[in-house]
Order: structure tokens, then sequence, then C-alpha cells
């Protein structure tokens, strides 16, 4: 049985990428311009949420490859220390909300709650709690989440590299 506990870390796990992506996008793309795209998300076990992994991913020329996975790992230490500043976090939150306002007018999103719920064993008046979560983010929510999830102890690099023409 899932517990409303694991559903709102996994909204939490899901804002700490966000916030990451959005930083690592202004660094890599806007600052360094090394990349078009950045992605920062996570994927579950199902039907457990008890395990989850993150990812990064993004393309670049391989000569950038070393420069710009120090400086992802720099971008996750200052989230791990510092965390998010509350603006980076209130955007996110405003973002979030107006998003809930559209979708809950949609049966899309009544369709996959309702789904999760019932996948997850959780009480369905929990999704008219959405706001609620939404509204409890912090920035040290976000900053313990990042830790957790963002090992520098528990991590592969997968790097593909196109084959020299001859």
């Amino acid at each position: 049985k899932s517990s409303k506990k694991d559903l709102n870390h996994l909204y939490f796990l899901d804002t700490a990428c966000e916030i990451l992506q959005v930083r690592l996008r202004k660094l890599l793309r806007e600052e360094m311009g090394s990349t078009y795209s950045v992605r920062v998300g996570y994927n579950t076990r199902q039907p457990a949420t008890s395990f989850t992994e993150t990812y990064i991913s993004y393309s670049n020329s391989p000569e950038n490859t070393d420069l710009m996975q120090e400086e992802i790992w720099k971008e996750i230490k200052k989230l791990k220390i510092d965390g998010p500043d509350i603006f980076e976090v209130q955007n996110i939150i405003k973002k979030n909300l107006k998003k809930r306002e559209v979708d809950l007018e949609n049966n899309r999103f009544w369709i996959n709650n309702i789904e999760s719920s019932m996948k997850y064993d959780a009480d369905l008046r929990n999704i008219l709690k959405g706001e609620q979560i939404i509204k409890s983010v912090t920035p040290e929510i976000i900053k313990k989440i990042i830790k957790k999830h963002f090992s520098k102890f528990r991590y592969s690099i997968v790097t593909l590299n196109p084959e020299e023409l001859k």
C-alpha cells in the first residue's frame, strides 16, 4: 500500500527536478552555449513509489562532455548546500497552480489521478488536496530531495560518441 507521504514525495521530487532543469538549462544553454536542451526527471518502479531513479539528459559535442558533467555536479552541489532560493520555489508554485487550474477542467486530469490513486491504493480525496500540496513546497524540502536523489555515490554516466568516419 502506498502512503500519502510517498505520493507527496513524488510531487516534491518532480518539483526538485523542475528547479534543477531550469538551472541547468540556464547554465548549459544560455551561459555555456553547449546544448539546446536539458531534461531532468525521474522514473519509479511500479507499483512501488519508494524506488526511484533520477536522470539528467542532454546532447553536446564530445569535446564538451567532461566540462558539462563537472558543471552539472557543481550545480547539484549548490542545491544540496544552499537549496533553491525562495523565488525559484515561488515561481514553480505559481506555474503549477496555474497548470492545475487549467487541468481541473480537463477529463484526462481526473482520469489520470483516479488511475494513480487506484494503482497506489491512495485515498481519492487526496486529488482535491493538490493545491495544498503544491503550496507546501519549501526550499528546505527541495534541498532534502536533491540530497537524497542526486547522490555522487550512486550514479551512472552514459556517453554516446559519434564514430569517426574513415
